[in-house]
């Protein structure tokens, strides 16, 4: 049974700590490591050139985007793509800053690029829908204002359309700004910053390009997605009923229309770094919440087997949903498994094991995107040099990973909205639930006081303390002193253990000697009564000494005293309770008191079994039992 039960418990541990990462991140992660290599090493010839380009419509919402949109429209007007051929629409989302301004400034400065500002109701998705049914290109190439373009990513994008008439929507390679990431100088904003390019790099380069091999892209990435515009008409649009509008189209793509969603991986898009641990937490939140509410949309409950390794949904949901809550509550449980008897050096090997695998799979996945970045040599030597965040990068995606979790609580208590409380507001929140939930024992406490406190006289009146304050403080430091007092009394004079002492107070006490009385008398009994009584003393002396000092004007001193001796009278009984557990182990106790033993089921020996043999010459088991009864 004990053998079982050990094999239970090591399974238990070992399945939900180890066992659950490996199958549902690193062996997948090791699986599209090999592939990307073998699809790198095998090569893939680069699509030609048309001989004509066609017309694109470039889609781009703006919603207060004044110091971001010029750079935006510059790269659009500096990419290699013939300019005659790109139309940009640029829909204000009801913005309240200087965008058409700059918008205005624009024109001027790029006079052969055909621009359009077109206003639209409140709502990233209605602005989209409104420039998607006034385009007229070929191809719909959507791009997020608080980015830049790689001068080569439009020409990739519609080389790889061209290329490729099976293929109906792709999603570019988003990655933060280098020159925005070195512009940071302190070490803690450089270091998030750092952190969170290689995250990117890796989520695209590397994960995103896994997924189109498998046609399982999750998300066509809102910042730079591209359609054929057939294809795109075909669809609901962009849905206004959710946080996650290209989420949406892009289940909309797969699982409606049946098209595959891939990949360009040589089209860049450069986005801002976060601006702030704020920020990050809201867009880890806005994605968390749409992801969930886009499944909820799509949800297919003809619920088979094969679907948990087939269907795109059913995985991401799988992994990262519903394995959430056993690693977050083995990530808060290490503690606990330390009180339940697990060894503090198997807690830290198996972490440590989980964290080293994490960092094989990072090292695996720096090595991939580097391979992917030869296109762009300063891009690869800016990605190279930061290898040393490879070891940090788990630790990154632990935190974003708690973000994440509290992205599924507030989906399950708050409406869909674009705004989202950040950290700081979170935390505000938090505080003032702890702040209300901890008046309740304070208003409490409040009570109390005004019951034990004499109410304050007429004006001019100093307030005092009553009887009930000095019988309550009396009692707080004479129970401590006098649990002190027992317990170093019941040591020196009986020298036994707490088990003992309670079996004998259990039993029938009729017989006492007249010597044990006295001791109890002597020992504690007179020693009590008199501290008693001092405590008495020293209360009426202070009620007569308090009338002198709140009359002389020194209250302040006098009430200072009092709250120390308040204090002093909970110490004081802390004090023994802490002394009595030291001395007689009461905590072992009272947790052993409750627990059944197997040590005589375990030990028990059939008497049938056994023969019974004097060392000595025999001798009467009663005879034996009437000399131990001399003895003690």
């Amino acid at each position: 049974m004990n053998f079982l039960k050990t094999i239970l418990n090591s399974f238990v541990f070992w399945g939900a700590w180890i066992i659950i990462p490996v199958l549902a991140e690193i062996l997948p992660s090791l699986g599209s490591i090999m592939m990307l290599l073998k699809r790198r090493i095998r090569g893939i010839a680069a699509p030609s050139r048309p001989s004509l380009y066609p017309e694109v419509s470039l889609i781009v919402p703006v919603y207060n985007s004044a110091d971001t949109l010029s750079a935006c429209i510059e790269s659009i007007y500096n990419s290699t793509y013939p300019r005659e051929s790109i139309r940009v629409f640029l829909v204000n989302n009801q913005s309240q800053d200087e965008s058409f301004s700059i918008f205005a400034q624009c024109q001027a400065r790029f006079p052969d690029l055909r621009m359009q500002w077109m206003d639209a109701e409140q709502g990233k998705s209605r602005a989209m829908n409104l420039a998607l049914y006034n385009s007229e290109g070929k191809y719909i190439i959507n791009l997020d204002s608080d980015g830049v373009l790689e001068r080569t990513a439009l020409a990739n994008v519609v080389n790889k359309f061209e290329a490729h008439p099976d293929v109906n929507c792709m999603t570019g390679a988003i990655l933060t700004r280098p020159e925005k990431i070195c512009s940071y100088r302190g070490l803690l904003s450089r270091l998030l910053r750092d952190l969170e390019f290689l995250e990117y790099a890796q989520a695209f380069l590397a994960g995103r390009s896994y997924a189109s091999e498998l046609n399982a892209v999750y998300t066509l990435s809102g910042a730079f997605s591209a359609f054929r515009k057939s294809s795109l008409l075909k669809s609901r649009m962009y849905n206004t009923d959710t946080v996650c509008e290209d989420t949406h189209i892009t289940f909309q793509m797969r699982e409606l229309q049946n098209e595959r969603v891939e990949i360009c991986e040589n089209a860049l898009f450069f986005v801002d770094p976060i601006e702030s641990v704020n920020k990050l937490y809201v867009q880890r939140q806005r994605w968390q919440r749409g992801s969930l509410e886009v499944a909820r949309m799509f949800l297919n409950k003809d619920f088979r087997l094969g679907r948990v390794l087939k269907d795109v949904n059913v995985k991401t949901l799988l992994y990262d949903h519903t394995f959430a809550f056993p690693r977050l509550i083995w990530y808060l449980a290490l503690i606990c498994m330390m009180c339940m008897q697990y060894s503090t050096k198997v807690i830290l090997w198996s972490t440590g094991m989980i964290f080293a695998l994490y960092i094989a799979v990072g090292v695996f996945y720096f090595i991939t995107v580097a391979i992917f970045l030869k296109m762009d040599p300063p891009l690869r030597r800016f990605y190279l040099r930061r290898w040393w965040c490879v070891p940090l990068l788990p630790f990154f995606n632990l935190a974003v990973f708690f973000i994440r979790v509290a992205g599924i609580i507030n989906s399950i208590q708050t409406d869909s909205a674009w705004k989202q409380r950040d950290l700081s507001e979170e935390r505000e929140a938090f505080s003032g639930v702890i702040k209300e939930d901890a008046s309740r024992p304070l208003r409490a406490l409040r009570r109390v006081r005004r019951m034990v406190n004499r109410t304050p006289g007429p004006a001019g009146t100093a307030e005092g303390y009553g009887a009930l304050w000095y019988l309550s403080v009396g009692t707080l430091t004479v129970l401590g002193l006098g649990l002190v007092l027992l317990v170093d009394w019941s040591k020196s004079a009986f020298h036994v253990e707490i088990t003992e002492i309670v079996n004998t107070l259990q039993g029938p006490l009729e017989g006492t000697g007249a010597g044990m009385q006295n001791e109890v008398l002597r020992g504690f009994a007179l020693p009590m009564g008199a501290l008693a009584v001092f405590c008495a003393i020293l209360a009426f002396a202070d009620a007569a000494v308090g009338r002198r000092l709140r009359g002389g004007g020194k209250r302040g001193v006098w009430r200072a005293t009092h709250t120390f001796g308040v204090f002093c009278g909970v110490a004081v009984l802390l004090a023994g309770v802490v002394y009595g557990n030291h001395a007689y182990g009461l905590l072992d106790y009272y947790q052993t008191a409750g627990s059944e033993t197997t040590l005589y089921e375990d030990e028990y020996v059939d008497p049938r079994q056994v023969a019974v043999t004097a060392e000595g010459p025999a001798r009467n088991l009663i005879y034996i039992y009437v000399e131990s009864l001399e003895t003690t």
